[in-house]
């Protein structure tokens, strides 16, 4: 009798799950927020979006805020004023789903 061997590779993929998810925060006008939308998946995320109040930042019809910078997974708003108060979004997503998240912007005045 001789020996069988037998070899498996498991190759485990997930959908995105949170690292560091946003949060809500409230400020006051002229300072800074910075926002890190953080998730880990298998295969890596292909994506990573931003929205505000539930429009694409890139769309059109949102107003284009100097103040406001997005790199990857972050999104920075510098000197922040009234007109900053919003609710901001983050999606990120792989080939198996996404997670989302919904957070604001609250701007108090001095």
């Amino acid at each position: 009798m001789g020996n069988d061997l037998f070899s498996i590779n498991v190759r485990i993929e997930a959908d995105p799950y949170w690292i560091v998810k946003p949060r809500d925060v409230h400020v006051t006008e002229g300072e800074t927020v910075d926002f890190i939308c953080d998730a880990e998946s298998k295969p890596p995320p292909n994506n990573i979006q931003w929205f505000l109040n539930g429009v694409p930042l890139q769309d059109p019809s949102v107003r284009r805020n100097p103040r406001r910078r997005v790199v990857k997974n972050r999104m920075i708003i510098q000197n922040v004023t009234k007109l900053d108060t919003a609710v901001y979004q983050c999606n990120v997503t792989n080939i198996h789903g996404y997670v989302f998240a919904n957070f604001f912007v609250n701007v108090i005045c001095k």
